[in-house]
């Protein structure tokens, strides 16, 4: 089974030059103006009796209203039950006491509004004539939430299938263990929600966050559009005036640290081609740092599109499509990170060339070109950023949280024209430490480790930055790859058996996206294939007669050739571990890992392409548990006799991040027609 995705762009490109009426001094850049004066945006403000601090903002472009209300708590470690706040969140508008989750979001389709919720936030938008409607239904989900079980069995059941499809994801791998290493699993910022931990989440996990938390002397409301301060007062005094304060409790952590010397975190992704990238560690480093605006400046320089890690990775070495880093501001702990997605044999040059960068920043002062243009960037983006007005609530919500100066935004171009190269040096050195830091490597771990230890030392993490211990070594001992597959062939039931299958015909019922798929195989005497693609949009077929290779569509037949006709020509072999010793060259018995819970071997296969599949067989039973493909993975299950012959009955297929079900019904030697092959 194959897919292929077409991307398609239009570019529209629009160029236009002016000339000045005096020769220019091309050999000379332009001295810079003054910093533009920025009027920033009037807001008005009031706080209710229950504490709820209101911000408005009046934009009167068009008549419309967005209500935004934020929650200033601090983070809450999950432990178990990781994962139940942001349930919590979403369960909001699933129910109230009034109101059902079918009728509130037919109330805001019918009026053509926005209605969302989250652990910490809810906001809602609507023309300025449906200003009623819509805060009776944000006052609804704000103060009479029910959290119906079955809503809960539903959002638990989506949560559940995202983190499946996430293990198969680098990026989420990576971001998991970054994660952990950065934060440590005992700060909330460390956590990972995994299966066990959604499954732990009751109704009322979710129904004590929300009693706890969500209380309005801890809240910001920012109301912005065609409205005044006037229209809002009663309003808000009307629909959130009786929302009842509440004592909050506050939580400290252990301020995590910057590891005392470089480690090397590596995590195994099956068949990789590519590493996940990332050099990173814990900063102190808040919004109402004195530095807070050289740092964004450094790090635009250092790691911005068109920067310095782009310009080397990218541009000069050509070992990534583009190669960013971010310094995240947080009122606990923010974060420094340098990423790429690098090919698998440049991952230690690509680590060199981050270290290096790093290392630069810090002993040189940045040209003035670089600085000159780093300012230019950040300029334009801010004064972009003031057509919003919602970016105006944002400032008045940011300066109240963060004991900000009443000045911080006005004067933010004029401080921003003031830095210097040297402060800038001196902000690299307090933030950026090569020295420090965590590299995670997400990829082919044999491939890459050896070439890794030069960095620091090297410890080995599975997807949830636990440390892998790995499978017992030993088991590779005394056993081989001949071996292996024949415990396989005998587990299926045997070499005789095996070798008496001349047809099978395989029936695989999945569903895609909510789209039902059949997919319908027929392999004859290891010389003929067919595939059959059954979907609501027709149906395609890719066949092989043992000698010519077709895709039909109801386009028309498309001959397949090269590399896709050397699938075929092997994917019509019913039993290919029969043979074995013809083939013996492109096995190797290369690891042991844990399947499924169970210690698998792991067989690597090169095919005619040079593609590297692996397969893992269940050390007890001999059974394959997984086929690895470089752009899929299936995991096989359940297997029934048929006709005195196992096969699997269910199977897991990751492809391209989405996990989907199968079921297979096996049909052993079914009489199939020649004719049933034909190409033509």
């Amino acid at each position: 089974m194959k897919k292929s995705i077409i991307y398609i762009g239009l570019i529209c490109l629009s160029i236009s030059t002016v000339f000045a009426q005096k020769k220019l001094d091309r050999s000379k850049a332009p001295k810079p103006g003054a910093a533009p004066q920025i009027e920033i945006g009037k807001y008005e403000s009031f706080t209710l009796e229950n504490g709820l601090k209101v911000y408005v903002i009046e934009n009167r472009k068009v008549p419309r209203v967005a209500y935004s209300l934020i929650l200033d708590r601090d983070p809450l470690l999950e432990r178990e039950k990781v994962g139940y706040i942001n349930i919590a969140g979403q369960m909001l508008k699933t129910g109230t006491t009034n109101k059902t989750k079918a009728q509130i979001d037919e109330e805001v389709d019918f009026i053509g509004a926005t209605l969302n919720t989250s652990a910490n936030s809810v906001f809602a938008s609507s023309l300025k004539k449906h200003t009623d409607q819509i805060l009776t239904l944000m006052a609804e989900v704000i103060r009479n939430p029910t959290f119906p079980q079955e809503e809960l069995d539903r959002i638990k059941k989506q949560t559940i299938s995202g983190i499946k499809s996430n293990q198969d994801d680098p990026n989420a791998i990576s971001d998991n263990v970054e994660a952990v290493l950065c934060y440590g699993k005992n700060h909330p910022y460390g956590e990972i929600a995994t299966e066990e931990t959604i499954q732990n989440i009751t109704v009322e996990d979710c129904k004590a966050y929300y009693q706890s938390y969500f209380k309005p002397n801890i809240a910001y409301l920012a109301i912005v559009g065609d409205i005044t301060l006037k229209e809002a007062k009663p309003l808000v005094e009307k629909y959130l005036g009786s929302w009842a304060k509440g004592t909050v409790k506050t939580h400290t952590y252990p301020q995590p640290e910057r590891p005392a010397k470089r480690q090397v975190a590596l995590v195994e992704k099956a068949a990789a081609v590519q590493t996940i990238l990332t050099v990173t560690y814990p900063v102190p480093y808040q919004l109402n740092e004195p530095d807070f605006l050289k740092g964004q400046l450094m790090n635009q320089i250092l790691g911005k599109a068109g920067s310095r890690l782009y310009r080397n990775l990218r541009e000069d070495k050509g070992f990534t499509y583009g190669a960013y880093s971010t310094l995240s501001q947080d009122e606990l702990i923010g974060v420094f990170g340098a990423s790429a997605s690098v090919r698998t044999a440049v991952t230690d040059s690509a680590t060199q060339e981050f270290l290096y960068e790093l290392e630069r920043i810090r002993k040189e002062e940045v040209s003035a070109d670089e600085l000159r243009r780093a300012k230019a960037v950040m300029s334009g983006n801010f004064a972009r950023s003031m057509e919003s007005p919602n970016t105006i609530a944002s400032f008045a919500i940011n300066t109240a949280r963060y004991n900000l100066p009443n000045d911080f935004y006005a004067t933010y171009l004029e401080r921003l024209d003031k830095i210097t190269a040297k402060e800038i040096q001196a902000v690299a050195q307090k933030y950026i430490h090569p020295d420090n830091a965590y590299i995670v490597a997400v990829g082919d771990v044999k491939a890459i480790e050896a070439k890794m230890k030069r960095f620091g030392e090297i410890t080995q993490y599975d997807i949830y930055g636990n440390v892998d211990t790995g499978v017992d070594a030993s088991l590779l001992k005394n056993t081989s790859v001949e071996k292996i597959l024949n415990k396989y062939i005998a587990a299926l039931g045997g070499r005789e058996k095996l070798q008496k299958v001349k047809t099978v015909q395989l029936n695989m019922t999945l569903a895609v996206q909510g789209i039902e798929m059949n997919f319908i195989t027929y392999q004859k005497e290891d010389k003929k294939y067919l595939m059959v693609q059954q979907t609501p949009f027709g149906e395609m077929k890719q066949v092989y007669d043992g000698e010519k290779a077709v895709m039909k569509t109801p386009q028309g037949n498309k001959p397949l050739e090269g590399e896709a006709l050397a699938a075929m020509k092997q994917q019509a072999v019913i039993f290919p571990e029969l043979n074995y010793k013809k083939n013996a060259d492109k096995y190797a018995l290369t690891d042991v890992k844990t399947i499924k819970g169970n210690p698998a071997y792991e067989v690597t296969f090169t095919d005619a392409a040079g593609k590297k599949i692996l397969h893992y067989f269940d050390i007890d039973s001999g059974l394959k548990v997984k086929t690895v493909a470089p752009d899929n993975d299936v995991t096989w299950g359940d297997y029934q006799e048929v006709e005195g012959v196992k096969f699997p009955a269910t199977a897991q297929l990751r492809m391209q991040g989405q996990e989907i079900d199968a079921k297979i019904q096996a049909e052993v030697n079914p009489t199939l027609k020649d004719e049933l092959f034909s190409t033509e």
